[in-house]
């Protein structure tokens, strides 16, 4: 007869092993942001230095930032990272409010796909490594907050429609349409997903599901009735797209890449370091063929309830990465968006589908091992990086608190190889400056959300819209970037203290006359006051007091 502690050992192990995996990967992914004292993503920066402009505006309206910054006046997603960050840096100040932020959108995320999984499948385990692989995206490590802060939260109001809907009352209407409208105004596409599986669950269980699995079939009245609350939830949500559609300056384009986009699928979604372990190459293929074979080994029970509106809705995600323009509204990249989404749902119901639950947990190993691999590589890449970060403020350590900066950024494509961070799918020192301003409260007037008018905060009626495309062209500047330059010292309402040109032999043209006057109407009317090393490629200028001709 077998030891009863040891079959009570693993039976606990059995039943436990998920939950520990799954924790462990959580707080390996959280604590790597903090292996380093600089941490810094390619938007990252941006997002921090606009919710400190907002969070001044908003307690000190006659700080300097009000001279050039006023708050957005339509209606615009975005808000997310602006009041969370603004909050974070507040209370614990710039230095580490990425890492805080990106500890609490992790934690949140993990969280959320745990109740959304007990949601589905009361019976099923929420704590798995597949929910801490599906959180290891691109979108965190490049730094777009709002979307990768939305699209961790959206599984939370799915989840709650799912379990309450069957008994949905007047309040848990408001419920449902306050988690819609707070999705809304962190990012549009995370909301728009949201609303598209709630609405397709919705109609698969109170409609579809009971005419074509079942014998009997409710009223149509009856169905109508609980079709109904989805409706008025969603409305807010919507009406505010409509509004923001709009004002919106740029309107979508609805030139598709059908075939390219699904020869390129998922993208590099997952891609947070390089090599194979940091494309994630040996992971996502085999989560996406068991997500296939869930949705294709589904018995009829569960396509009767949410489940099969959930495979539904994955399918219907994928056809919408298929289909959708990659610009449009002022945003980009909306393709590898819903690529990601088709894993966040696809995600959700492979951890809840019945036939797969006796492979669950070799499964979750797998991941596991993979995905820590994966950290691993991510650290390294960050370790790395961060050498090259730490050049870049140094060279700007003599900027002074207060000032106006402007930066002239060109490539430098040796930058990656010589500190070993190529092939990240990222620039981690894209945004820099926008770190250094938020750093001595200084004017970053390069950044660039506030041109962009889909971001909360947005230059005031003293920046006309010529100096708003000036000061946007100098993130990628043309020939004419030295009289560009020029013409916006003159004429801008604060005086133009310091300039970051970002250069060095690497850069194409470097030796040209486009790039020569640049550096020529530099060293002629301010004077160098920091660069990045032996071999820099950031070069620091401050403004002589005499008066601009």
């Amino acid at each position: 007869m077998a030891n009863p502690y040891l079959r009570n050992s693993l039976t606990w192990a059995q039943k436990n092993v998920q939950p520990i995996l799954a924790f462990i990967l959580l707080a390996f992914q959280v604590w790597v942001p903090w292996t380093v004292s600089t941490f810094v993503t390619e938007d990252g920066p941006s997002h921090l230095y606009n919710a400190t402009v907002a969070w001044n505006l908003l307690v000190h309206p006659s700080s300097g930032y009000a001279k050039v910054y006023a708050f957005n006046h339509h209606v615009v997603p975005n808000w997310g990272s602006t009041v969370v960050l603004g909050l974070i840096a507040s209370i614990a100040g710039v230095t580490h409010a990425e890492q805080l932020f990106i500890t609490l959108a992790i934690t949140a995320g993990f969280c959320a796909f745990a109740y959304a999984i007990r949601a589905v499948a009361p019976e099923a385990q929420c704590w798995t490594p597949l929910t801490n692989f599906l959180l290891q995206s691109w979108f965190l490590w490049l730094g777009f907050y709002n979307f990768y802060l939305a699209m961790a939260l959206c599984p939370l109001v799915i989840g709650y429609y799912i379990r309450h809907a069957n008994a949905f009352t007047a309040k848990k209407t408001a419920v449902l349409g306050c988690g819609m409208t707070a999705l809304f105004l962190t990012h549009l596409i995370p909301a728009a997903l949201a609303g598209l599986a709630i609405v397709l669950i919705a109609l698969w269980i109170n409609i579809a599901a009971p005419w074509w699995l079942s014998a009997e079939r409710p009223p149509l009245r009856i169905t109508a009735l609980r079709v109904a609350p989805v409706v008025l939830a969603l409305m807010p949500m919507l009406i505010l797209t409509g509004s923001f559609a709009r004002s919106s300056r740029e309107h979508i384009n609805f030139k598709t890449a059908f075939t390219s986009a699904l020869e390129q699928f998922p993208r590099h979604v997952f891609t947070t370091s390089s090599g194979q372990a940091g494309n994630q190459f040996l992971l996502y293929p085999a989560v996406l063929c068991m997500i296939v074979l869930a949705m294709i080994t589904m018995r009829r029970a569960e396509w009767q309830t949410a489940r099969g509106g959930l495979a539904i809705s994955t399918v219907a995600a994928f056809l919408v990465y298929l289909l959708v323009p990659d610009t449009g509204l002022g945003g980009k990249d909306a393709k590898i968006r819903f690529a990601w989404g088709v894993f966040v749902l696809g995600g959700l119901l492979l951890a809840t589908t019945r036939r797969f639950r006796p492979f669950r947990v070799p499964f979750d190993v797998y991941v596991f091992v993979l995905l820590i691999s994966t950290l691993v590589s991510t650290q390294d890449s960050l370790w790395n990086y961060t050498d090259a970060v730490e050049d870049y403020l140094d060279a700007t350590k003599q900027i002074s608190k207060g000032a106006t900066l402007v930066r002239l950024r060109y490539p430098t494509p040796d930058i990656p190889e010589r500190y070993g961070f190529q092939e990240i799918a990222r620039d981690p020192l894209f945004h820099l400056d926008s770190y250094v301003a938020a750093q001595c409260g200084c004017l970053d007037l390069t950044d660039y959300q506030a041109p962009n008018n889909i971001f909360p905060v947005v230059f005031s009626e003293a920046v006309g819209e010529g100096q708003r495309g000036g000061l946007w062209s100098l993130e990628g500047p043309e020939q004419d970037a030295d009289q560009v330059l020029t013409w916006l010292r003159s004429t801008l309402p604060v005086p133009i203290d310091y300039v970051i040109l970002v250069a060095d032999r690497s850069t194409p043209g470097v030796d040209g006359p486009a790039f020569k006057g640049v550096v020529t109407r530099l060293t002629s009317e301010m004077r160098l006051v920091g660069t990045s090393g032996d071999r820099p490629f950031v070069h620091v200028y401050q403004r002589i007091r005499a008066a601009v001709p």
